[in-house]
């Protein structure tokens, strides 16, 4: 009794639960999943050539997914969609080779200077430490607060408002964790 999948495990929305269709003993089989644990599994009595009732499919993981209230309109839509996968991945099935009529290979060893590696791309590292400029944004923060402003025109404090504006976002994104 092996099962052959035919389609994706397709989670059922407002549950943990996952549903996915395929065949055992050449017979339609919907089983019931939670993470990588297989909770349920119905086989019905359709040949593989015919698909089963859709609203057989629905009964079934109604009276098996033990959530109370669950949406039947959501386990329709994640079975509809199960069985369009189905039909397409049975045309497209392949057939399976016995293992008596397959050759084995060697497989050439290449050495390790020859392989290419791709360069690593991405996010670097940077040497900065944001401990430090987070601190240092605060403290920039706390002398523009503590500024004499009486003496300065208004282009001045104007400016020095962006500024204080500008540190404070830049500190709200930088400094989020920490």
């Amino acid at each position: 009794m092996e099962f052959i999948p035919l389609t994706g495990r397709l989670g059922i929305s407002g549950t943990s639960y996952m549903i996915q269709l395929g065949i055992i003993n050449n017979k339609w089989t919907s089983v019931l999943l939670r993470g990588k644990k297989c909770i349920a599994l119905n086989t019905y009595s359709e040949d593989y050539g015919d698909m089963p009732n859709i609203n057989h499919i629905i009964n079934w993981a109604l009276n098996t997914i033990p959530v109370p209230n669950i949406n039947p309109q959501q386990i329709r839509k994640t079975i509809q969609f199960l069985i369009k996968q189905a039909m397409k991945n049975k045309e497209k099935k392949r057939e399976l080779i016995p293992i008596k009529e397959t050759k084995s290979v060697k497989l050439e060893t290449i050495p390790h200077s020859e392989l290419k590696r791709p360069e690593t791309k991405g996010w670097v590292k940077n040497s900065v430490d944001i401990k430090q400029i987070c601190y240092s944004i605060k403290k920039l923060r706390k002398q523009i607060d503590h500024v004499d402003i009486e003496n300065l025109s208004d282009e001045i404090l104007k400016k020095l408002e962006s500024l204080k504006n500008k540190l404070h976002e830049t500190s709200n994104c930088i400094c989020r964790g920490f």
